[in-house]
């Protein structure tokens, strides 16, 4: 009974959105970042589009096409004929770096304020559905839950950069293990989630904290594309709308920035915790 009520929602909720999909997916110039009126609308009816890593940014605000995040170079050195360890320590001295910054080393902020120094990893985009506040007293807990899913480790924040830099390497080789075996599967119900941004008549987008160590993976393995789940579009002349705009945590000076920051995509916005 379970099963074919699963397989009931499926085809009211799923199939369709397959379906619009593919109709109204994203042509070529629009996936290098090119937006016409008709691409918005296809951004805003279809929660499912394929998307071009060329014009994707990874969570920490890099652009994924000129390899600057330092997870993906952690991956590529796993992936290639570089040992492990290699990477498990590159990775680890990244993490070092971050676990000494505050949000102020970061971003460069306008206004002075309590959260100015509150931890790297409190570091929330304007566009978030989570505040600085929220991050700090909740980041930890999700980290600890997070990574104890991979072989069972017991890392904190406060472990051994080694540690979590450990659990990073296991997680991408598991998963890209499972796709070198079965290959890459869209599991319409765990796409990786991203957020849309634009500006005049360009776009990018970047991803959330959800599906990041496989689209980095999948970029890795030198797919061009990227299916993905949409969960918000945001307006670089609507960012004064914004919950995190609104509630004061960004000014609207401080909102555009950090906006062009991860527009252009060349230079960190989030750290390696």
């Amino acid at each position: 009974m379970l099963t074919t009520l699963k397989r009931f929602f499926k085809k009211i909720f799923i199939y369709p959105i397959i379906i619009y999909s593919k109709f109204f997916k994203l042509n070529d110039w629009e996936l290098n970042g090119n937006l016409t009126s008709f691409t918005k609308i296809k951004f805003l009816v279809v929660p499912i589009l394929d998307l071009s890593f060329i014009n994707g940014r990874t969570i920490r605000g890099l652009r994924y096409d000129m390899n600057l995040d330092p997870f993906i170079g952690a991956f590529n050195m796993l992936n290639s004929s570089n040992s492990k360890k290699i990477a498990i320590e590159y990775l680890a001295e990244n993490i070092l770096l971050s676990s000494n910054l505050k949000l102020k080393d970061l971003n460069q902020f306008s206004t002075d304020s309590i959260f100015l120094n509150f931890p790297s990893y409190t570091m929330a985009y304007p566009w978030d559905f989570y505040d600085f506040v929220y991050l700090k007293n909740n980041y930890e807990n999700n980290f600890i839950e997070n990574r104890a899913k991979i072989k069972d480790y017991n890392a904190t924040l406060k472990s051994d950069p080694y540690l979590i830099s450990l659990t990073h390497m296991d997680q991408f080789q598991i998963l890209t293990d499972s796709i070198l075996k079965n290959g890459y599967q869209d599991n319409y119900h765990n796409l990786p989630v991203v957020f849309i941004l634009i500006k005049g008549d360009k776009w990018c987008w970047i991803n959330s904290n959800s599906g990041n160590h496989r689209s980095i993976i999948r970029f890795g393995l030198g797919y061009e594309n990227i299916k993905t789940s949409i969960c918000k579009v945001v307006e670089y002349d609507n960012l004064h709308k914004l919950k995190n705009v609104k509630n004061s945590n960004f000014g609207i000076k401080d909102a555009r920035f950090i906006f062009d920051k991860v527009f252009i995509g060349l230079e960190p916005s989030r750290g390696c915790l």
